[in-house]
């Protein structure tokens, strides 16, 4: 049987602006995202509803599921891998800026993102959509877990005041004021259990991700 298996993202399911504490499933859909604001969420879930939206049209579907990683750490095989996701662990590294923002993320490996992707082949509901997160941290949390591992080299330790996030946005490039109100000091978190459940997922922890991601960009001096 022909199978269409679609690397989504959380981003796709996760609105732009949320309560504090909230708990996505994979039954939401990010609706409230636009062009200047968190045009990422926008190109996501519209790119998942013209998949879903031709699947349910289509005479003889193939069988469909989506994979929904949030941000993925894990080994870099190359420097090109150190864009996206790896940027959080890059900036760490090179202490830029010299002190952690109040941001808490959702982390998945790399290789359970692989592993989902081989399951689903089987396994998963028809039209399944997988939310594939492994943990959750604050960024200070992440900077400790280097620093207990990396005891040479110098880690952020101190977490900038929330104010002055919101100053520092004003001259970011990639950071806006109203991304940053939305987010910082906020957590959020997403229901992996179907995936579990049904695909059989166990996460590696977080703080092997965290490790196994820098041990190869130190070692290749690839900043």
């Amino acid at each position: 049987m022909f199978q269409l298996r679609n690397t989504a993202s959380t981003a796709a399911i996760s609105s732009s602006t949320f309560e504090d504490g909230r708990v996505f499933s994979n039954e939401d859909w990010c609706d409230d995202s636009s062009v200047k604001f968190n045009p990422y969420g926008l190109a996501k879930a519209s790119a998942e509803r013209v998949v879903r939206d031709w699947h349910a049209q289509a005479k003889d579907p193939p069988r469909l599921v989506t994979i929904h990683p949030c941000v993925t750490f894990g080994p870099p095989m190359t420097r090109r891998h150190l864009r996206g996701s790896l940027s959080f662990i890059v900036a760490l590294i090179n202490r830029n800026p010299p002190m952690v923002i109040p941001l808490h993320v959702n982390v998945v490996d790399v290789r359970d993102v692989a592993e989902a992707h081989v399951r689903a082949l089987r396994g998963g509901q028809p039209g399944g959509r997988y939310l594939v997160v492994g943990g959750h941290a604050w960024m200070r949390d992440i900077a400790k877990i280097l620093e207990d591992e990396f005891p040479d080299r110098k880690w952020p330790r101190r977490q900038i005041p929330y104010s002055l996030a919101l100053l520092a946005a004003l001259f970011h490039p990639k950071i806006t004021v109203s991304w940053a109100r939305a987010h910082l000091r906020k957590q959020s978190f997403f229901d992996a259990s179907p995936a579990e459940r049904e695909l059989g997922m166990e996460w590696r922890p977080i703080e092997e991700s965290i490790i196994d991601t820098v041990h190869p960009i130190l070692e290749n001096d690839w900043i």
